[in-house]
């Protein structure tokens, strides 16, 4: 039959064969939006074994009453979506299909979602605190296209978290399913310098610059007032493959503000194949954990890879492994 625009509009794929409609009676032009409601429905719960249909309406409270007074039906709102209503016989069936469109995922994207309003909510809290103007802090990340997927059910947030090092801005990142960590720079030739002037013989050292006397790179520097732009440089891995990202990429984070509060950021992922566009929004000017060594992301790493999370750097199997270590550290020195 021909569409009607009185009709309650039907979600393709779900429960609803598409004859539904050619099988339907055909109603005259004029006709209300009630008597099609009650036709659409007649048609297709005639048979006890009708699948739960999803109904798009402007007229919810009208939708509603004739399925449930009317035709004993349950219903159920698909997420957040007032324009959208699930209708079947069994109320399992309609609150789980329901549940399945708004949140594809499972439950896990739901928790992901309550956990980003919290987060928000902190950010909202911390911009009424007055920010003290500061790029050190804690950042809660959006990243639509690297979010780990297989971590909903955590409702665990993507973060940033920079760290201000006398002349060093370092970063630890987690970006969905991206782990790495960052140096940052307002200029180029700065950022080069600090990338290659780390001391990678001694495990004891997180960040150090090389001895100026035989350094003949130009020492990076940096201030608040130098920008809002930051080049980066980022080592990482592909948590769900583990493949290391060794080789340094780049990308560049831009505040939107005096006040380091929010930023976007891009950068490409090698494991994606094209530029990611993420934004930051700030929480805290204090960041939980310690800046992780930029060696721990290489083709080599260091024996019983150290990784500092919250602050504890990953233990060695022995002390023997501690002193052979740094018996062999010396020896190179």
């Amino acid at each position: 039959m021909t569409r009607n625009d009185t009709l309650p509009s039907v979600t393709p794929g779900y429960g609803l064969n598409m004859s539904t409609f050619t099988a339907a009676p055909t109603q005259p032009p004029t006709i209300s939006y009630e008597v099609a409601t009650r036709s659409l429905l007649q048609s297709h719960f005639s048979k006890e074994t009708a699948k739960p249909l999803i109904l798009g309406t402007q007229e919810l409270h009208t939708l509603g009453k004739i399925a449930t007074h009317e035709f004993g039906l349950f219903t159920a709102i698909v997420g957040d979506d007032s324009r959208r209503i699930v209708v079947g016989r069994s109320l399992a069936e309609v609150q789980g299909l329901a549940e399945t469109v708004a949140y594809p995922f499972g439950r896990g994207e739901r928790a992901r979602k309550m956990a980003w309003l919290e987060a928000m909510g902190e950010h909202y809290e911390y911009l009424s605190n007055k920010p003290g103007g500061r790029l050190q802090g804690s950042y809660i990340i959006k990243c639509d296209e690297l979010q780990f997927r297989h971590d909903y059910h955590h409702g665990e947030m993507q973060m940033l978290y920079i760290f201000e090092r006398d002349d060093v801005t370092c970063a630890n990142i987690e970006l969905g399913e991206l782990d790495g960590v960052m140096l940052l720079s307002t200029n180029t030739s700065a950022l080069d310098a600090l990338e290659h002037s780390y001391d990678l013989d001694d495990p004891n050292v997180t960040f150090r610059k090389c001895d100026p006397e035989t350094c003949i790179a130009p020492q990076p520097k940096w201030s608040p007032c130098s920008g809002r732009r930051f080049l980066f440089r980022l080592r990482g891995r592909e948590i769900a493959s583990g493949e290391t990202v060794s080789e340094p990429e780049c990308g560049d984070i831009e505040f939107l503000d005096d006040e380091f509060t929010k930023f976007v950021g891009r950068i490409n992922v090698p494991f994606v194949g094209e530029e990611v566009e993420f934004r930051g929004f700030k929480v805290s000017d204090t960041p939980p954990d310690q800046p992780c060594e930029w060696e721990f992301y290489s083709f080599e790493e260091p024996v019983n890879s150290r990784r500092c999370e919250h602050g504890v750097e990953g233990e060695f199997g022995s002390e023997a492994e501690i002193d052979d270590w740094a018996s062999d550290s010396t020896t190179s020195s």
